[in-house]
């Protein structure tokens, strides 16, 4: 007796292509797939159980999952406890596993099984098939876990596809109906996994305005093939790339006659320049329009066009030089940018945690500086969290804060170096038993809401 069971349902088909059989397919992918469960360790110590569905893409246990699962503003050592099992096997196992990368910008995350399987077994990869030969209506088949309780079964559906994409990026577009669960294996008629079902709002957008006029709305299916470089590599440290500009917007019809100029005109239109940054260096204003990258107009009119803008800028590597043509005013302007590196992000950040004071303590990022319009080399340390009763909260402390002094000593800097002056001063403070003592913490936009912290400790 199998311990999975196959559950079918038959929809929507935008073409009369004849179906594939979903038996063998179903028969040929089910072993790749598996449930993956761990827990996030909260600031508090709590651990909240996750759970979701996996694709084996190695045969020594890789596995693919929705990034979607791990938050972004949680570190990587917070996921702990992973286990897969293997609901796809005739007789499922349970196995300990490990956290490997997660890939935002991919949506996904990569776990490696450490647990080994029973004598005279082995892991079972999905072959990986190709997105961008998919025809309209060819058949397509979305495996995943039973939804609710995510037992010991496999459930399909049948749908087909709808459109390649390969601008702003390559996603393939389905029938509805194929999205089974979140980041589920999309199987064509050969047993091939040409993809993972994912959920971006934006993607799901461009889903929709690519769908068959009068056919059931459409969703995405991440192209497996997009995911090589990450399997081939999935170690490998890499540079994020960014130009250094925020709040940027397409052109739209009403915008561009509002500018005077022809409406079908496209373009991006920089709102933000972000100091320091790679557009600064390079001369480039708020409110220039950027016509040309490359020598190549930017006929951006809609979110789509923007997105694509987005996602050519990010193909190119850190130190590498990029040429723009600009509009300011009525005057063109050309400018060669060279990228930099992204800052990391809050999840990326040092952090500190001093368990008499109750509090979780870690570097300021970029994005924290900018978020509140400070200065990208303001001084302090990100408050993360505030132990409920503790001397801190009692005196009014909260996460969010950024603490910037302690009695008469300024915190100076505002990276993980700046833990150890954090961590002298509070140390001689229990040395001299001091029961009172102040901290300074800036809140809101520029640091304009100031708050003393006044703590009354009792030093053990």
């Amino acid at each position: 007796m199998r311990s999975a069971v196959l559950i079918l349902t038959f929809l929507f088909c935008v073409a009369a292509a004849p179906a594939a059989e979903p038996g063998p397919v179903v028969e040929k992918v089910r072993p790749s797939v598996v449930q993956v469960t761990f827990s996030e360790v909260a600031e508090n110590g709590s651990h909240n159980k996750r759970m979701g569905v996996g694709t084996i893409v190695d045969k020594d246990g890789l596995v693919a999952l929705s990034a979607d699962l791990l938050p972004r503003n949680v570190p990587d050592d917070k996921f702990v406890d992973f286990k897969v099992k293997t609901v796809g096997w005739d007789d499922p196992e349970e196995l300990d596993a490990a956290l490997v990368t997660r890939d935002n910008d991919l949506s996904t995350a990569l776990v490696r099984v450490t647990g080994k399987p029973k004598a005279g077994r082995a892991f079972v990869p999905a072959a990986m098939g190709k997105a961008s030969e998919l025809k309209l209506g060819d058949s397509l088949i979305g495996l995943g876990l039973l939804p609710g309780a995510y037992q010991s079964t496999v459930t399909f559906n049948v749908g087909s596809a709808v459109k390649y994409l390969d601008k702003p990026q390559q996603l393939l577009v389905v029938t509805r109906d194929v999205n089974v669960v979140l980041f589920g294996p999309v199987a064509n008629a050969k047993g091939e996994v040409v993809g993972f079902s994912v959920q971006d709002p934006l993607f799901n957008a461009q889903a929709f305005r690519s769908r068959v006029p009068g056919s059931e709305p459409a969703n995405t299916v991440l192209p497996f093939t997009r995911l090589a470089d990450l399997l081939k590599e999935p170690l490998k440290t890499r540079k994020r790339s960014w130009a250094g500009v925020s709040d940027l917007q397409f052109l739209s019809k009403d915008l561009a006659l509002v500018m005077g100029m022809p409406e079908d005109h496209g373009g991006i239109l920089i709102g933000r320049i972000l100091e320091g940054q790679p557009a600064e260096k390079a001369g480039l204003k708020a409110e220039d329009l950027i016509v040309k990258l490359e020598g190549e107009d930017v006929k951006a009119m809609d979110e789509n066009g923007l997105r694509t803008f987005q996602e050519r800028l990010k193909k190119y590597d850190v130190g590498q030089k990029v040429k723009l043509t600009v509009l300011r005013g009525k005057e063109s302007k050309d400018f060669e940018l060279e990228m930099g590196e992204k800052p990391k992000e809050e999840s990326e950040a040092a952090r500190y945690e001093d368990k008499e004071l109750g509090l979780i303590l870690r570097e300021l990022t970029y994005y924290d500086t900018l978020a509140r319009d400070l200065p990208a080399e303001y001084s302090g340390l990100f408050v993360q969290y505030v132990k409920s009763g503790s001397w801190p909260e009692l005196g009014g402390m909260r996460p969010g804060d950024i603490l910037t002094r302690i009695e008469e000593t300024d915190l100076k800097g505002n990276q993980a170096e700046t833990f150890e002056q954090f961590k002298k001063i509070v140390a001689d403070l229990a040395a001299q038993k001091k029961k009172n003592f102040v901290f300074y913490v800036s809140r809101g936009k520029r640091g304009q809401n100031a708050a003393i912290i006044k703590i009354e400790a009792d030093w053990k």
